[in-house]
């Protein structure tokens, strides 16, 4: 008899669990703002100079990233930034599928 009791206190904190995540789901937006521009696709040439990460990716879309990361050709990857004149200057980056 207790044992069914234990089930059922532990699917009563599960949906509680669940119900307060998908509240908190609702709450959190993410920062971009309306100047900010967000593309995806395949990183097709990479270039290091000091504590700059220049590539390219699918499109002939120039990026900029104000650090030295570890991207490699091939990569899919998720890029937000503002627009420059002469490309994007990432702020968030994030690599998608890597076949590293």
């Amino acid at each position: 008899m207790q044992e069914k009791y234990l089930i059922l206190i532990a699917f009563l904190f599960s949906l509680i669990g669940l119900m307060g995540l998908f509240i908190l789901s609702l709450t959190l937006e993410e920062s971009v703002s309306e100047d900010m521009v967000i593309f995806s696709g395949k990183v097709e040439e990479v270039s290091h100079y000091g504590n700059m990460t220049f590539f390219s990716i699918g499109r002939p879309i120039e990026a900029v990233v104000f650090q030295n990361v570890s991207l490699y050709e091939g990569e899919i990857v998720e890029i937000v930034g503002k627009e420059d004149e002469e490309g994007i200057v990432v702020e968030r980056l994030r690599v998608i599928n890597s076949f590293q």
